[in-house]
Parts: structure tokens; C-alpha cells; sequence
């Protein structure tokens, strides 16, 4: 193999449609039969010792990629598309995301701007039979991080959310934060594999870390969302249907057009902030019991932590709250509540549906206004 030095690699791959910038490292790095920090290192992305920045995920600045495009072999147009960059028109709470920060991770999540592990459908990870899809999978979808993208209707299914093996989401925070890929030092894995590690400790009374990384294929074993009926799956997937179209209305980078309504997903979630602090009140929101034990799972650690922290600051007490659910049935059932409670966005009905809400909300926490404030909500 030609060393790896050389101002460009030695050899590319053509991007998938839709995919990301963490899968398309991931299959570089194999193809290459290199660590994928090593792959972004020689492509200008390895700034840090330890980690690839995050923060790549959702744009990349100009200089770093020029040093991408020029290494990868890829136009300007393919690198911005494996960034959320297409989605910050369509997706404003993206543009709350400050990508040289060392918190931008955690801003990210409570903001729901962006998920620093992806969620996935196996059967899209399976790829379309072709030669490269079958040695390196299918695509890592860029949408598969936004908060927001719980389904996929192509396969009628829910996002998986953990590795079917460990129970682990596919990227955690690591010794230094938050990073684009799960222990990216870590070679010979293939792209569809799970990075967590798994850690054997306090064998023969010695301490000691003896580790090996999951391993396990995400593209087998599909679930079959037993958990919902398919009265309720339909629900999430019209639901889901609805979010990818206006997604994708605006397809565009920044600044090359604005979205029809650019209320349309900050209103929803902050509909779900309300939604927490006020719950089981809206209950009523959602058409099966199924969907509401979903939100009620969600929502239980929520409420048992606002007692415990009685006399927090505002921002210390409702923090928890922001965040989307990890789990995409949650996180689908959440949204659907959302909307149903939106409805049409007729100011005089919405006040009617928000207003017990909000008073149950306030009447638990006097704090929580600066996080219910939108004019939709308002009333």
C-alpha cells in the first residue's frame, strides 16, 4: 500500500447518498485498513490527541475543508453533504450549535439540534447488494442524527437507538468528551460494527482493564416494534413522513434560502419542554395507552428529579428536561403529543390546549418560564 503521507490518500471512496461524515470515515478508515483518527488526521480533521471534533459533524470550517476535500478526493459539494450544513435552513435549531465550543455536544442535545450518536435502521445498514455496499454497508445517514428522525418510513420501521448486543448507543461520551467517533484510535472493525468497549474489572482480587470492543454487526437482526401496534407504528411513520418532507423543503446550505415557517420545529419542541414539566396533564394528547406509557417511561426520571432538586436555580432544575429522549418510540411518542398539542396553530384553540398545561407546569415550577416562552405557547 502507498504510505499514507502523501498530500492526498492513496485511495477514496465515492460518498453515499445522504451519508454522513462519521460513516464515510468509517468506511475509509477500513477500506484503508487504518484507525478512522488516523483517516481524518491525514484528511486535516485530527486536531485533537484523543477524539475528532464533534462539532465537524455539523459544519466544517473553510480552511479544514479545503484539507478534505483536497485528501479525500471529493468536490467541495460532496463534503458539504456530509455534513447537517444542507439542514440549517430547513432545521434552524442547528444554527444554535457553536461548533468551536468544548461543550458543543452537550449544547447540542439540549438544544435538539443534533445527536452525537447516530440512530440507525438495520436494513438501511445493509446497504443495496451492491460490490461496495456489500463489502463496507450502506450509508450512515446524516438525518439519522438530527433529533427529530425517530423512523424510517422506506422500511416501516423505528430507528434503532442501542447496540442490540451491549445495549449501548453507537457513540458515548469518552475520557475527552464528546467526540465525531467512538474510540476512533480503534482499527479493524468494520463500519457496521459496534465501538463500544467492554471492560472486565476485579479478577483474582487484581484490578485490572482487560479490553475488547463489542464487535457486533448493526445491520442484523432488525427489531420488529413489537412493543407498538401497527395502528400506532402508522402514527409515528405519518408523523415521521411529515418531519422529512419539511426537512428536506430547504435542502439548500446556509444562507442560499430560509424556510417557509422557521417556527415550524423550534414551536414542537418547545411544546415537549412544556409537555415534561406538566405531565401526566397531557396525557390526552396521545390516541393509545401504548403511546402514552411511552412518554410516562420518559418523563418519570424527569419528575422524580424536580422534587429532588426544590430551590434550584432555573437552569439547574429544568436542564434535564431539554434534551430529546434517547429512545426513538419515546422520542416519537413525545413528538406526536407535541403536534397534537400545536394542532393547526390557531391562536385561540392553542390557548385553550396550552393553558392547563401551563399552569400545571408553573404551579410545579415556578422557574420554568424562561424555557416556555415562544409566542405559540404563550397564548
Amino acid at each position: 500500500m502507498t504510505h499514507l503521507t502523501s498530500p492526498g490518500l492513496p485511495r477514496s471512496l465515492a460518498p453515499l447518498h445522504e451519508e454522513s461524515l462519521v460513516g464515510f470515515l468509517l468506511r475509509l478508515a477500513h477500506r484503508l485498513e487504518r484507525s478512522p483518527w488516523r483517516v481524518a488526521d491525514l484528511c486535516g480533521l485530527g486536531s485533537r490527541r484523543t477524539s475528532i471534533g464533534y462539532g465537524y459533524l455539523r459544519d466544517l470550517p473553510d480552511e479544514v475543508a479545503v484539507r478534505f476535500s483536497h485528501a479525500a478526493r471529493l468536490s467541495s459539494q460532496e463534503v458539504d453533504a456530509l455534513t447537517m450544513r444542507r439542514f440549517a435552513s430547513s432545521y434552524p435549531l442547528l444554527q444554535r450549535v457553536r461548533t468551536d465550543a468544548a461543550v458543543t455536544g452537550r449544547r447540542a442535545l439540549v438544544n435538539w439540534a443534533m445527536n452525537p450518536s447516530s440512530r440507525f435502521c438495520p436494513a438501511c445498514l445493509r446497504g443495496d447488494g451492491s460490490p461496495v455496499q456489500a463489502a463496507f454497508g450502506g450509508a450512515w445517514k446524516t438525518r439519522w442524527h438530527l433529533p427529530v428522525v425517530f423512523a424510517c418510513p422506506q422500511h416501516h420501521s423505528l430507528l434503532r437507538s442501542v447496540c442490540p448486543s451491549c445495549s449501548n448507543p453507537v457513540n458515548t461520551k469518552g475520557s475527552g468528551g464528546i467526540g465525531l467517533i467512538k474510540r476512533p484510535r480503534l482499527a479493524g472493525l468494520h463500519p457496521l460494527q459496534c465501538r463500544h468497549i467492554l471492560v472486565a474489572d476485579q479478577i483474582r482480587k487484581r484490578t485490572f482493564r482487560a479490553e475488547a470492543a463489542c464487535g457486533a454487526r448493526l445491520d442484523e437482526n432488525p427489531d420488529r416494534d413489537s412493543a407498538l401496534g401497527s395502528e400506532d407504528l402508522d402514527r409515528l411513520l405519518a408523523l415521521q413522513q411529515r418531519l422529512d418532507q419539511l426537512l428536506t423543503a430547504t435542502d439548500q446550505p446556509v444562507g442560499d434560502c430560509q424556510p417557509a415557517d422557521p417556527s415550524f420545529f423550534p414551536d414542537p419542541v418547545m411544546a415537549t419542554h412544556l409537555i415534561k414539566l406538566s405531565w401526566p396533564a397531557g396525557a390526552s394528547l396521545l390516541p393509545s395507552a401504548a403511546l402514552t406509557a411511552l412518554v410516562d417511561e420518559h418523563c418519570a426520571p424527569i419528575t422524580e428529579l424536580a422534587t429532588t432538586q426544590r430551590g434550584a436555580s432555573a437552569d439547574s432544575r429544568h436542564i434535564e428536561t431539554r434534551p430529546a429522549p434517547t429512545d426513538s418510540a419515546q422520542c416519537g411518542a413525545l413528538l406526536l403529543a407535541a403536534h397534537n398539542l400545536l394542532g393547526d396553530r390557531d391562536l385561540t384553540s392553542l390557548h385553550e390546549r396550552v393553558q392547563p398545561l401551563a399552569r400545571e407546569a408553573y404551579g410545579r415550577h415556578p422557574l420554568c418560564q424562561p424555557w416556555v416562552r415562544r409566542p405559540a405557547l404563550s397564548g
